[in-house]
Protein backbone atom coordinates (compact mmCIF):
# COMPACT_ATOMS: atom_id res chain seq x y z
CA UNK A 1 0.00 0.00 0.00
CA UNK A 2 0.97 3.80 -0.61
CA UNK A 3 4.29 2.77 -2.64
CA UNK A 4 6.22 4.79 -4.88
CA UNK A 5 3.90 4.39 -7.90
CA UNK A 6 1.03 6.85 -5.48
CA UNK A 7 3.38 9.16 -4.18
CA UNK A 8 5.58 12.51 -5.28
CA UNK A 9 7.73 13.65 -2.61
CA UNK A 10 9.37 17.66 -2.42
CA UNK A 11 11.21 18.28 -0.17
CA UNK A 12 10.74 22.04 1.06
CA UNK A 13 13.97 24.13 1.68
CA UNK A 14 14.74 24.07 5.28
CA UNK A 15 14.18 27.33 6.69
CA UNK A 16 11.18 28.10 5.28
CA UNK A 17 7.61 29.44 6.23
CA UNK A 18 5.33 26.90 5.19
CA UNK A 19 1.51 27.16 4.78
CA UNK A 20 -1.24 24.22 5.34
CA UNK A 21 -4.79 23.95 5.41
CA UNK A 22 -6.60 21.23 6.82
CA UNK A 23 -9.42 19.76 5.13
CA UNK A 24 -10.83 17.05 7.92
CA UNK A 25 -12.48 16.40 10.81
CA UNK A 26 -12.10 15.54 14.85
CA UNK A 27 -9.10 13.24 13.37
CA UNK A 28 -7.45 16.71 12.62
CA UNK A 29 -8.78 18.58 16.11
CA UNK A 30 -8.02 15.68 18.41
CA UNK A 31 -5.24 16.20 20.39
CA UNK A 32 -5.07 19.39 18.29
CA UNK A 33 -2.92 17.82 15.00
CA UNK A 34 -2.04 20.55 13.09
CA UNK A 35 -0.53 22.96 16.56
CA UNK A 36 1.47 19.30 17.04
CA UNK A 37 3.26 19.42 13.66
CA UNK A 38 3.89 22.93 13.80
CA UNK A 39 5.35 22.27 16.74
CA UNK A 40 7.19 19.68 15.64
CA UNK A 41 8.74 21.60 12.54
CA UNK A 42 10.32 24.05 14.64
CA UNK A 43 12.76 20.66 15.63
CA UNK A 44 13.57 21.10 11.98
CA UNK A 45 17.08 22.19 11.90
CA UNK A 46 16.80 24.77 10.40
CA UNK A 47 13.87 25.16 12.34
CA UNK A 48 10.31 25.23 9.75
CA UNK A 49 7.47 27.57 10.48
CA UNK A 50 4.44 26.52 9.54
CA UNK A 51 1.03 28.77 9.30
CA UNK A 52 -1.68 26.55 9.11
CA UNK A 53 -5.69 26.97 9.47
CA UNK A 54 -8.30 24.05 9.77
CA UNK A 55 -11.92 23.65 8.52
CA UNK A 56 -12.88 20.60 10.84
CA UNK A 57 -16.06 19.78 12.26
CA UNK A 58 -16.69 16.68 13.94
CA UNK A 59 -17.89 13.80 11.43
CA UNK A 60 -18.02 16.01 8.46
CA UNK A 61 -17.41 14.17 4.77
CA UNK A 62 -16.07 15.72 1.86
CA UNK A 63 -19.43 16.47 0.49
CA UNK A 64 -20.36 18.14 3.67
CA UNK A 65 -17.59 20.29 3.36
CA UNK A 66 -18.80 21.67 -0.11
CA UNK A 67 -21.08 23.36 1.17
CA UNK A 68 -19.17 25.09 3.63
CA UNK A 69 -18.79 28.99 3.37
CA UNK A 70 -15.36 28.72 5.60
CA UNK A 71 -15.09 25.61 3.67
CA UNK A 72 -14.88 27.76 0.59
CA UNK A 73 -13.04 30.84 2.19
CA UNK A 74 -10.17 28.82 3.41
CA UNK A 75 -9.62 27.39 -0.09
CA UNK A 76 -9.47 30.80 -2.25
CA UNK A 77 -6.29 31.68 -0.44
CA UNK A 78 -2.87 30.78 -1.57
CA UNK A 79 -1.63 27.71 0.42
CA UNK A 80 1.46 25.46 -0.30
CA UNK A 81 -0.07 21.96 1.54
CA UNK A 82 -4.24 21.23 1.83
CA UNK A 83 -4.57 18.35 3.59
CA UNK A 84 -7.92 16.58 2.95
CA UNK A 85 -9.39 13.87 5.30
CA UNK A 86 -12.72 12.08 4.55
CA UNK A 87 -15.36 10.79 7.71
CA UNK A 88 -13.55 7.25 8.62
CA UNK A 89 -16.61 5.36 7.12
CA UNK A 90 -16.30 6.73 4.08
CA UNK A 91 -13.22 6.32 1.69
CA UNK A 92 -13.59 2.26 2.24
CA UNK A 93 -17.07 2.05 0.34
CA UNK A 94 -19.13 0.83 2.63
CA UNK A 95 -22.85 1.19 2.45
CA UNK A 96 -22.42 0.11 -1.84
CA UNK A 97 -20.23 2.81 -1.50
CA UNK A 98 -22.63 5.48 -2.71
CA UNK A 99 -21.04 7.87 -0.40
CA UNK A 100 -17.57 7.66 -1.57
CA UNK A 101 -18.74 7.89 -5.01
CA UNK A 102 -20.62 11.49 -3.64
CA UNK A 103 -16.88 12.52 -2.38
CA UNK A 104 -15.35 11.42 -5.89
CA UNK A 105 -18.18 13.51 -7.15
CA UNK A 106 -17.16 16.84 -5.13
CA UNK A 107 -13.90 15.96 -4.95
CA UNK A 108 -13.84 16.64 -8.85
CA UNK A 109 -16.39 19.40 -9.22
CA UNK A 110 -16.31 20.93 -6.02
CA UNK A 111 -12.07 20.66 -4.63
CA UNK A 112 -9.90 20.50 -7.63
CA UNK A 113 -11.25 23.74 -9.32
CA UNK A 114 -10.11 25.70 -5.97
CA UNK A 115 -7.18 23.29 -5.64
CA UNK A 116 -5.88 24.54 -8.83
CA UNK A 117 -6.60 28.05 -7.94
CA UNK A 118 -4.55 28.08 -4.62
CA UNK A 119 -1.75 26.73 -6.26
CA UNK A 120 -1.19 23.79 -3.42
CA UNK A 121 0.35 20.32 -3.21
CA UNK A 122 -2.86 17.78 -1.64
CA UNK A 123 -1.75 16.15 0.84
CA UNK A 124 -4.30 12.94 1.42
CA UNK A 125 -4.46 12.30 5.07
CA UNK A 126 -5.33 8.35 4.79
CA UNK A 127 -6.84 7.39 7.99
CA UNK A 128 -6.89 4.10 9.84
CA UNK A 129 -9.76 1.83 10.82
CA UNK A 130 -11.36 2.23 14.05
CA UNK A 131 -9.93 -0.27 16.85
CA UNK A 132 -12.23 -3.09 16.61
CA UNK A 133 -13.69 -2.57 13.22
CA UNK A 134 -16.71 0.09 12.65
CA UNK A 135 -18.17 1.35 16.30
CA UNK A 136 -21.31 1.88 13.77
CA UNK A 137 -23.87 -0.58 13.58
CA UNK A 138 -24.77 0.60 9.79
CA UNK A 139 -21.14 -0.38 8.58
CA UNK A 140 -19.99 -2.81 10.73
CA UNK A 141 -20.86 -5.63 7.92
CA UNK A 142 -18.23 -3.75 5.56
CA UNK A 143 -15.71 -3.03 8.24
CA UNK A 144 -15.62 -6.03 10.79
CA UNK A 145 -12.18 -5.52 11.89
CA UNK A 146 -9.17 -2.98 12.08
CA UNK A 147 -7.80 -4.64 9.30
CA UNK A 148 -10.14 -4.66 7.00
CA UNK A 149 -11.38 -1.08 7.59
CA UNK A 150 -8.03 -0.13 7.41
CA UNK A 151 -7.02 -1.72 4.05
CA UNK A 152 -10.42 -0.91 2.51
CA UNK A 153 -9.46 2.70 3.78
CA UNK A 154 -5.90 2.68 2.00
CA UNK A 155 -7.79 1.67 -1.51
CA UNK A 156 -10.33 4.25 -1.07
CA UNK A 157 -7.80 6.99 -0.81
CA UNK A 158 -5.58 5.66 -3.15
CA UNK A 159 -8.69 6.14 -5.84
CA UNK A 160 -9.23 9.39 -4.30
CA UNK A 161 -5.33 10.29 -4.98
CA UNK A 162 -6.07 8.81 -9.11
CA UNK A 163 -9.02 11.38 -9.69
CA UNK A 164 -6.59 14.40 -8.32
CA UNK A 165 -3.71 13.62 -10.13
CA UNK A 166 -5.32 13.27 -13.44
CA UNK A 167 -6.73 16.72 -12.73
CA UNK A 168 -3.41 17.83 -12.77
CA UNK A 169 -2.48 18.16 -9.01
CA UNK A 170 0.67 16.83 -7.42
CA UNK A 171 -0.66 15.00 -4.49
CA UNK A 172 0.86 13.15 -1.61
CA UNK A 173 -0.69 10.31 0.32
CA UNK A 174 0.41 10.45 4.07
CA UNK A 175 -0.69 7.25 4.67
CA UNK A 176 -1.94 7.18 8.64
CA UNK A 177 -3.66 4.27 8.38
CA UNK A 178 -0.40 2.02 7.20
CA UNK A 179 1.54 3.40 10.00
CA UNK A 180 -1.40 2.11 12.47
CA UNK A 181 -1.39 -0.90 10.08
CA UNK A 182 2.46 -1.10 10.92
CA UNK A 183 1.91 -0.67 14.69
CA UNK A 184 -1.19 -3.51 14.73
CA UNK A 185 1.46 -6.38 12.69
CA UNK A 186 4.26 -6.03 15.30
CA UNK A 187 2.42 -7.01 18.09
CA UNK A 188 0.77 -11.23 18.88
CA UNK A 189 -2.63 -9.38 20.87
CA UNK A 190 -3.05 -6.22 19.59
CA UNK A 191 -6.47 -6.27 21.14
CA UNK A 192 -4.37 -6.27 24.67
CA UNK A 193 -5.51 -3.66 26.60
CA UNK A 194 -1.48 -2.73 27.51
CA UNK A 195 -0.59 -3.17 23.90
CA UNK A 196 1.05 -0.45 22.16
CA UNK A 197 -1.75 -0.55 19.25
CA UNK A 198 -4.82 -0.29 21.70
CA UNK A 199 -3.28 2.59 23.25
CA UNK A 200 -2.88 4.46 19.37
CA UNK A 201 -6.85 5.15 20.38
CA UNK A 202 -9.00 6.61 23.18
CA UNK A 203 -11.64 4.80 24.99
CA UNK A 204 -14.19 5.68 22.50
CA UNK A 205 -12.11 2.84 20.14
CA UNK A 206 -11.71 5.48 16.94
CA UNK A 207 -10.49 8.42 18.15
CA UNK A 208 -6.89 8.62 17.86
CA UNK A 209 -4.89 9.27 21.64
CA UNK A 210 -1.77 11.45 22.10
CA UNK A 211 0.20 8.18 21.05
CA UNK A 212 -1.93 8.10 18.32
CA UNK A 213 -1.60 11.67 16.76
CA UNK A 214 1.89 11.36 17.27
CA UNK A 215 2.29 8.81 14.74
CA UNK A 216 0.13 10.51 12.74
CA UNK A 217 2.16 13.78 13.01
CA UNK A 218 5.74 11.88 12.38
CA UNK A 219 3.84 10.15 9.31
CA UNK A 220 3.70 13.75 8.04
CA UNK A 221 6.65 14.76 8.97
CA UNK A 222 8.64 12.20 7.38
CA UNK A 223 6.43 12.16 4.43
CA UNK A 224 7.07 15.80 3.95
CA UNK A 225 9.76 17.55 5.10
CA UNK A 226 11.75 14.63 6.46
CA UNK A 227 13.00 12.65 3.55
CA UNK A 228 11.81 9.16 5.15
CA UNK A 229 13.58 9.96 8.53
CA UNK A 230 11.43 11.11 11.97
CA UNK A 231 12.75 13.66 14.46
CA UNK A 232 13.87 12.42 18.60
CA UNK A 233 11.23 15.04 20.13
CA UNK A 234 9.42 14.37 23.25
CA UNK A 235 5.63 14.67 23.26
CA UNK A 236 5.95 17.48 25.87
CA UNK A 237 7.91 19.63 23.70
CA UNK A 238 5.01 19.29 21.10
CA UNK A 239 2.15 20.37 22.56
CA UNK A 240 -0.14 23.72 22.21
CA UNK A 241 -1.72 26.43 23.95
CA UNK A 242 -4.60 24.49 22.67
CA UNK A 243 -3.69 20.58 24.28
CA UNK A 244 -4.71 21.37 27.91
CA UNK A 245 -8.33 23.52 27.16
CA UNK A 246 -8.96 19.66 24.99
CA UNK A 247 -7.56 17.47 27.85
CA UNK A 248 -10.29 18.76 30.17
CA UNK A 249 -12.75 18.19 27.28
CA UNK A 250 -11.50 14.75 27.53
CA UNK A 251 -12.67 14.58 30.77
CA UNK A 252 -15.67 15.68 30.24
CA UNK A 253 -16.11 13.43 27.34
CA UNK A 254 -14.46 10.20 29.05
CA UNK A 255 -14.19 10.53 33.26
CA UNK A 256 -13.09 13.47 35.74
CA UNK A 257 -10.26 11.16 36.26
CA UNK A 258 -9.40 10.63 32.83
CA UNK A 259 -5.80 11.20 32.65
CA UNK A 260 -4.50 10.73 28.77
CA UNK A 261 -1.04 8.96 28.44
CA UNK A 262 1.37 10.51 26.53
CA UNK A 263 4.22 8.56 24.42
CA UNK A 264 6.90 6.62 26.56
CA UNK A 265 10.70 6.80 25.12
CA UNK A 266 10.41 3.07 24.41
CA UNK A 267 6.91 3.80 22.54
CA UNK A 268 8.23 7.07 20.97
CA UNK A 269 10.77 4.55 19.47
CA UNK A 270 8.67 2.09 17.93
CA UNK A 271 5.93 4.86 16.67
CA UNK A 272 8.79 6.48 14.55
CA UNK A 273 10.06 3.41 13.32
CA UNK A 274 6.63 3.03 12.25
CA UNK A 275 6.30 6.32 10.58
CA UNK A 276 9.89 5.76 8.44
CA UNK A 277 8.61 2.31 7.24
CA UNK A 278 5.75 4.05 5.65
CA UNK A 279 7.56 6.11 3.77
CA UNK A 280 9.87 3.41 2.22
CA UNK A 281 6.92 1.35 1.20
Amino acid sequence: WGGNFWREFRLMEAGTTVRIAFVGNSFVYFNDLPGIFTNMCKFNDPPITLITKQVAPGGQSLSGHSTDPKLISMLSKKWDYVVIQDNSSIPGGSLDGKDREKSLDVLKNTFVPLLIKSGCKVVLYSTFGHRHGSIYHEHKKDYPDFVTMTSKTIDGYQTYAQLLRESGLTVILCNAGEAFLTIHNQISNPLEDSSLFYRLYYPDSFHPSKLGTFLVAHTFYAQLFGNGKTLDVEWNSLESAENPKFDQKLKERYDEVFVPETPNPTDALVLRSAAEQVYRN
